[in-house]
């Protein structure tokens, strides 16, 4: 059991990797330090007073927002990068997830995959079979009524007859 949570930390640590580079890319913001507006640019009366002055800043704070992750392991903007991640695509869930998914995913794969190949080749012939069983027993069934109704016939008509197959002679009336 020990094992695995450590196993989950190296999982965590590639993806904060991934999002590093990426906000990499816009490493012009981190030097122009709006790291502290953009943590009072997210509440609305902070905005206003440095809106003014900081309406050139206004649009990089979109960017400081990505910058932040870089700069957030040095100092204090580690704190809204979680919120952030959070929200994009939470570090802590997806640290839950991998354990998760790195424990059940091998499993699954191969029982689906083998279920999917099984079930794929097996699932036509099966059908097929059911398919003919089905057919073959409404032919009885229909060929078992079609007797059956033939059989009362006979019942009912030698019940007319009193028993015998062909109908009694006429009765034979002396000459006058």
């Amino acid at each position: 059991m020990a094992t695995p949570p450590p196993a989950v930390s190296p999982a965590s640590s590639p993806p904060p990797p991934p999002s590093a580079p990426a906000s990499s890319s816009p490493p012009s913001a981190p030097a122009s330090s709006p790291p502290p507006p953009n943590s009072t640019s997210p509440p609305p009366s902070s905005s206003p007073p440095p809106s003014s002055p900081a309406t050139p800043s206004a649009p990089p704070p979109s960017s400081p927002s990505l910058t932040p992750p870089p700069g957030s392991p040095p100092s204090t903007p580690s704190p809204p990068p979680p919120p952030s991640s959070t929200t994009s695509t939470p570090t802590t869930p997806s640290t839950t997830t991998p354990s998760t998914q790195t424990t059940k995913s091998p499993p699954p794969p191969p029982s689906s995959s083998s279920s999917s190949s099984s079930s794929g080749s097996v699932s036509v012939p099966v059908i097929a079979g059911i398919a003919v069983a089905a057919a073959l027993i409404l032919v009885f069934v229909s060929v078992l009524c079609i007797c059956c109704r033939k059989k009362k016939r006979r019942r009912e008509d030698s019940g007319r007859y009193q028993g015998q197959l062909r109908p009694p002679p006429p009765p034979s009336y002396p000459d006058k």
